[in-house]
């Protein structure tokens, strides 16, 4: 099955709480669906359960493997950033890929 891309990447911690040890850009669906287990991302999966932003990142992305529509990857990509956003994995960077600033996780 081919990529699908991500119309720009997502960047996000390798290691939650330690930026000093870099930060990943996920490019395409395949990527994003591989991120669901790493990153801190997983911990989203509180007793085996997954949280609603773990569910909603897993469905959309699922959707745009299925029917790899601009809306349904860019779908994809935005519930990616909610759930790396909700364990405050996620890195923002200038588009190209260059860090700009640590965003701080959502208050559970």
């Amino acid at each position: 099955m081919p990529r699908i891309p991500f119309p720009e990447p997502v960047a996000v911690w390798l290691f939650n709480g330690q930026p000093d040890l870099g930060m990943r850009l996920i490019r395409d669906v395949h990527d994003g669906l591989a991120a669901l287990h790493r990153y801190g991302i997983e911990n989203l999966k509180n007793d085996g359960c997954p949280c609603r932003e773990w569910r909603v990142a897993r469905s959309a992305l699922d959707e745009a493997l299925r029917e790899p529509t601009l809306e349904n990857v860019s779908a994809a990509r935005t519930a990616l950033i909610d759930a790396a956003a909700r364990v405050g994995a996620l890195a923002a960077t200038d588009g190209h890929g260059i860090f700009i600033m640590r965003r701080e996780p959502f208050a559970t």
